[in-house]
């Protein structure tokens, strides 16, 4: 089986103020899938789409691309963004 073009391991993110928007959350999705992402308002939908995208980071846990965690340190790398 191939590695996922996403991973997501035990990530969780809170906003200033100690607001918790992720806990915990795993997930992979593979090269071809279509994947869903529903549920009511504030259940952190934009949240998940906002740590994919690399704008924010986790506090904890890790979220990969190709196999490559998206951290800041690696998103300034020239050779990870191609």
């Amino acid at each position: 089986m191939a590695e996922p073009i996403f991973s997501l391991t035990s990530v969780s993110f809170s906003y200033p103020g100690n607001i918790p928007a992720l806990s915990g959350i795993s997930l992979g999705i593979n090269n071809g899938e279509r994947t869903a992402i529903i549920g009511a308002n504030g259940t952190g939908k934009s949240t998940m789409l906002t740590l994919l995208d690399a704008l924010i980071f986790p506090q904890q846990g890790a979220v990969c691309f190709m196999g490559k965690e998206l951290s800041l340190k690696n998103m300034n790398d020239a050779a990870f963004q191609r």
